[in-house]
This record gives C-alpha cells, structure tokens and sequence, in this order.
C-alpha cells in the first residue's frame, strides 16, 4: 500500500523564534558559543527563548532542579523547535528500592536514548536526578520493533522481540507495555504511545494498523498511527549473559530467600518487581550518565544552579547513606557484601566528575520580571540603559524611574549586546 508523504507541520511558535532571531540580546548570546563557562541572568520568561537559540548553533542538554520544570520547559522548546527537543525523565522510585519505575517512564528514557545515539535530538531536557543517575552503556543501541502497513514481519518472531523487550502478554490489551494477538492480529500498547494500536497481518505483511480504544477494544475511526516504534519497557532487559548471572548468584544468596527467589526467577527469563535494582550486579558493562552520552559540542545549560546543586548533594548524600547502611533484606546471612561480592549499587557522582572536559557549563538565574521586559519592546532592556517608568495601578506612569539592582538586574546593560550580568558574579552551580 502506497502512501503519500508529506512534510511535517512547523512548530507552532517556530515564527516566533524567527521573529527575535535579531534581538540584540539573542544576538549577544549566540557570541558566547563555545566559551567553556557562562553565567546568565535573566527573567524565567526569557529561558526558553535564550535555550532555543542556543539549539540552532549547538546541542544543548538542559538540567533543571525539579521534575516540574522541566516538562513545562520542554513543552515550551517544542512549540519552538518540534520534534528535535525530548524530556529525559527520573525514575519515581530511587534505584535501590525494590520497586520498578513506571512503563512509560523507563518507555520514555529508552526511546530518547535511542534518538541521542542515532543524532535525533538537538535539546536534551533532564531534571537533576535523570542527569546524575548512570545508566547501562548501549542502551541506545537496541532497537525497537517497527510497525507499518506494508512491512514484512514475521509474526512470530515478531511477539517473542516484544517478550524480549519487556512486554507482556495478556488476554486484552488495557494498559502501557502490553499485547495480546487473536489470529493474525496483533494488539500492542507501546510504553511511549497515548493509545494501543491494532496491527493485522496477512501472512508475513502488515496490511493495516489501526488506533483502538482501552474501553470497548474497538478502532478509532479516521486514525492513522504512521509508523509505529514500540521501545523496551525496561531498562534492564533479561538477555542470555543477565540470565546466566542470576543463575550463578542465586545460589550464593541462598540464606535470603527473597533475593535467591527474585534471582532464580530472572534466570529463568521472568522479570520481577524491582528487579531495576539489581542492576550493578547483574550488568557487567560500564554506566553512563546522560551528559556523557550526548553529542560532541554540547553545552549544558543548569537552570537555578544553586538548587540544581543542592539537588545533587541531597541525592549524592542519599546514595552514600544507602551504601553505608546494612542491607540485610538483600545479602545472604552472615555476608558483608551485596550479592556476588560487588560494591556497585547507585551512588550518583558529582556532576563534575560525570561531565566530560569537552563540554560547555552554562548556568542561568531568575531575576524579577521589571518593567522593561513586560512592556511590548524587541530587546531584553532599555536601549539606553534605563528601566521604564513603574505603572501605577491606573495603568499611567508615575514618574519615578528605577534604577537597575540586584532585583531587576535584566533592565542593565552589557557591552556588545551580551546577556546581563553574563560573567559579573561567579557560578554557585
């Protein structure tokens, strides 16, 4: 079945990036590309514009302090930029628990790893507790099962790579990281995908795909999915060389039954709750944070540095508390060490030491909002240095200018057009 291709819709506020592409203060802002530290400050209004312009001339990997700020700035980005911009979520549960992340969060993180290692992605968002948690090195390089009318899959094959990926199998289809197959017909819900999509084969060919409804399992009418990408569910996919490792520590961790249990269970090809946390041992490969897997040229961009750090610290301090306490629920009685005699468990690094010498460090604070930038102008300030004249509650002026302060440091001015306050006061970052 032949289709028509047509080119994707222009982000909705890509004009209005077009539009302040010669703000002199943008402009000022693309000079410092390369400088191997930055300081900036400026409205919160101003972030996403002065990120979206850093993105035209470098990749970008943008760490906030929380989880909030980050979905609300990468829903800003791609309405700017589109599909080159992707949020990199932290787990819910922290990575010693014996709970496992959610479907569409470890969904998520493998599909934006698998876009960084095939050069999708310019902007890379991330709260700090994604940007400081290591991942298992070559995630990036599975790949996922693609689906298209007209594709030739073997239909078998096809349901044990979902099994391999971290699917389950099941009766209907009602939630993320599920299939079911009636005949020649497959259901899937993708962990990244808003609806579970119906894929029906003829022979060894997709003839149709199809989006269905959870509730009454019928198709939504006037619906075509495209190409579908269904990435791994889990982060820690249960592979022959996992498997034989589960094998061999099973035994040696008979005295806690629970942990010999979950480490028989994996062996035999059947994942387990909180099996995320088993990953130092059972995985034997280096890890990896994310700003060491982004591209050649990245500038990373730390929003709030100060909380950004404390962040860090809190989560660094955690992991340490962790490692130093015993964990009798997850080593054998009488043990000192965790199973298989390795000390790997996740302790998050400072980010000083996960960050590659190549990179940029830009750090950004929030000022008030003054009077300038609230007023329609094109620039960040007053071309002549000034702040506007404060409104009064009618609206009208009152007179009285204000003078530039540590408060509305964004209505100063700086040579060349430059970002305010760009290297006037040091990194707390």
């Amino acid at each position: 079945m032949s289709r028509t291709q047509s080119s994707p819709p222009a982000p909705p506020l890509s004009g209005v990036l077009r539009a302040l592409a010669g703000d002199p203060k943008l402009r000022g802002l693309v000079t410092h590309v390369g400088d191997p530290r930055l300081h900036i400050q400026g409205p919160e209004a101003s972030w996403p514009l002065a990120v979206a312009t850093l993105a035209g001339h470098a990749p970008v990997l943008v760490i906030t302090a929380t989880g909030r700020q980050a979905e609300d700035l990468t829903l800003e980005l791609t309405a700017m930029l589109g599909d080159v911009v992707a949020l990199f979520p932290a787990w819910e549960t922290l990575p010693h628990e014996r709970l496992s992340p959610g479907t569409e969060t470890m969904a998520t993180r493998m599909q934006v790893l698998h876009q960084l290692a095939h050069g999708r992605l310019r902007v890379v968002v991330a709260p700090t507790r994604a940007a400081v948690q290591p991942v298992m090195d070559g995630l990036g390089d599975i790949e996922p099962v693609r689906i298209v009318e007209g594709a030739e899959l073997d239909f078998g094959e096809v349901q044990e790579r979902l099994v391999e990926l971290g699917y389950t199998r099941s009766d209907i289809v009602g939630r993320r990281g599920e299939f079911a197959t009636r005949g020649g017909i497959l259901d899937i819900f993708p962990g990244t995908a808003d609806m579970p999509v119906r894929a029906e084969f003829w022979g060894d060919e997709v003839s149709e795909v199809k989006v269905f409804s959870v509730g009454d399992q019928r198709t939504v009418p006037g619906t075509d999915p495209g190409e579908v990408l269904v990435h791994p569910v889990r982060e820690l996919l249960i592979t022959p060389a996992v498997a034989r490792r589960a094998g061999e520590l099973a035994p040696e961790n008979a005295g806690n039954p629970e942990l010999a249990e979950a480490l028989d269970r994996i062996s035999r090809n059947i994942p387990v709750q909180g099996m995320e946390s088993l990953i130092p041992v059972l995985f034997d490969g280096p890890m990896r944070t994310l700003p060491e897997l982004m591209p050649e040229g990245t500038h990373t961009v730390e929003f709030t540095p100060g909380a950004v750090a404390r962040r860090a610290e809190d989560l660094i301090a955690t992991g340490r508390e962790f490692l130093a306490a015993p964990r009798t629920s997850s080593r054998p009685a009488g043990s000192s060490s965790p199973p298989g005699g390795k000390s790997r468990r996740w302790a998050p690094p400072p980010p000083s030491t996960s960050r590659p010498s190549t990179r940029r460090r830009w750090t950004v604070r929030a000022t008030a909002v003054c009077a300038a930038w609230r007023r329609p102008r094109t620039g960040w300030d007053d071309p002549g240095g000034r702040c506007h004249p404060p409104a009064s509650r009618t609206g009208r002026p009152t007179g009285r200018r204000r003078a530039p302060t540590a408060g509305n440091r964004c209505c100063s001015t700086s040579p060349r057009g430059r970002p305010p306050a760009a290297t006037s006061r040091p990194s707390d970052g």
